[in-house]
């Protein structure tokens, strides 16, 4: 017993390391905060040593933990993936799954992981739905929403599956016409291409700065943005799976990279993990494991 008490444990102190909160952690494990800031406190005093730096804002590794994390993280996924495939052999795999996504990324990236998944499992029936406004998974009867960035806090379990980057673009003419900014202060001296988003994130000196973007071009479908921004009529916000191979090919200039974050979270959103059917669990592992094959972000 004794064993699986340490696996428990392990478990917990790595979603507590992955999601840098002891809150977030409990939510996952639907169990109190109480509960995970004993089981990593007892995990210590087992081990004799601190995993954990916190603050009232932080929850950072220590040295250790970094180690501990690397060591357990792959046996932990491994035991995970043995479960899976025990239940996937001990039970007939069908049902039906409505799937709510967005925009380029749904269609580029989590559709085809999704088809692929329907041919392993015939007898799975999946409806996807694509809108960049926020569903209500109750009311819209929708079993697994994939969004993208930061969400606002609800009662829904999240689980981060994946990142990606995102990237401040112009076209050479409009740069050579109007320059470029060299810090996201100077984005209120252009013409800013908005997006849904309301507001543009960036890291300065490892703080969060936040500035709302103004211009005369404003859409809440990203392909519009784009072609606004091919058009030089201004700067855009826009996701890697938008500008990247126009980057690359030198139509568009990348700005601000060494303020832009290192990474947007990609979340699997659904009602209750533990209740969920065991289907809609394995689809949600295999859109993981899809995303982050080879590379750590898409």
């Amino acid at each position: 017993m004794k064993t699986i008490n340490t696996i428990n444990s392990l478990a917990i102190f790595e979603k507590v390391a992955s999601t840098k909160s002891f809150t977030k952690a409990a939510k996952e494990f639907e169990i109190s905060k109480a509960h995970v800031s004993k089981t990593i406190s007892e995990l210590e005093a087992e081990l004799k040593c601190q995993l954990f730096n916190r603050s009232t804002r932080t929850v950072e590794l220590t040295e250790t933990g970094e180690n501990l994390l690397l060591n357990c993280k792959k046996p932990l996924q491994q035991l995970e993936q043995a479960k899976l495939s025990v239940l996937n052999s001990s039970q007939e795999l069908k049902g039906k799954i409505k799937v709510s996504l967005a925009g380029l990324f749904g269609e580029q990236h989590i559709a085809p992981i999704i088809i692929q998944f329907m041919k392993n499992y015939p007898q799975v029936e999946v409806e996807m739905s694509f809108s960049e406004e926020i569903v209500n998974l109750i009311e819209d009867k929708v079993d697994l929403a994939i969004r993208v960035g930061a969400l606002k806090d609800s009662n829904l379990i999240t689980r981060q599956i994946a990142t990606r980057r995102e990237f401040v673009c112009a076209t050479p003419e409009f740069v050579h016409k109007h320059g470029r900014p060299l810090h996201p202060k100077e984005l209120v001296k252009f013409n800013c291409l908005q997006g849904s988003a309301q507001s543009w994130n960036f890291k300065v000196s490892k703080k969060l700065y936040n500035i709302k973007p103004s211009g005369n071009f404003k859409s809440n479908n990203a392909r519009s943005v784009l072609s606004a921004t091919l058009g030089s009529l201004g700067i855009c916000k826009l996701p890697d799976v938008y500008v990247d191979k126009y980057i690359r090919n030198g139509q568009l200039i990348s700005l601000l990279d060494q303020y832009v974050q290192d990474s947007v979270p990609i979340w699997a959103i659904t009602l209750e993990r533990e209740k969920s059917p065991l289907i809609l669990k394995l689809l949600i592992k295999e859109i993981e494991q899809e995303l982050k094959k080879g590379k750590r972000e898409v």
